[in-house]
């Protein structure tokens, strides 16, 4: 057994097999391993960190690709809207010219009717002169 010397449980360190139990960790040697446990805490959470990260940007680029589809169909949606705004607007303008139309010859049907009518009551009135002055004759 070697002496008690400078570094009291050093010669267990270096082979010497003692039955002696190690002196308590040097107060040094605890916080070089609570920062080594602690690095690796950090080093884990750290590449976590990095792989969310990336997952986040891929997430960001499929997000941004889809509101770019999206705006590229409501651009056409509109687009197609506007289209068949103006084409039924172009009906209505249409129909709206054949109602007028419609109007205006039917009137001139009722005032074509009234002639005719004036003129089958003078032809009528007509008509009865002449008998009546057939009978008379």
């Amino acid at each position: 057994m070697m002496g008690q010397g400078a570094l009291p449980g050093l010669s267990y360190v270096i082979g010497h097999h003692s039955l002696e139990p190690l002196p308590p960790p040097h107060p040094l040697e605890n916080k070089i391993v609570a920062q080594e446990a602690k690095i690796e805490r950090l080093a884990g959470d750290n590449h976590r960190l990095t792989s969310t990260h990336a997952e986040l940007r891929e997430a960001l680029v499929a997000a941004t690709q889809d509101a770019q589809k999206l705006k590229s169909h409501i651009r056409s949606t509109q687009t197609e809207s506007d289209i068949q705004f103006r084409v039924l607007m172009d009906k209505i303008a249409k129909m709206e010219v054949n109602i007028k139309t419609d109007d205006s010859v039917k009137k001139d049907l009722r005032q074509a009717n009234n002639i005719v009518k004036e003129g089958v009551v003078d032809l009528q009135f007509r008509t009865e002169s002449n008998v009546k002055k057939e009978k008379v004759v």
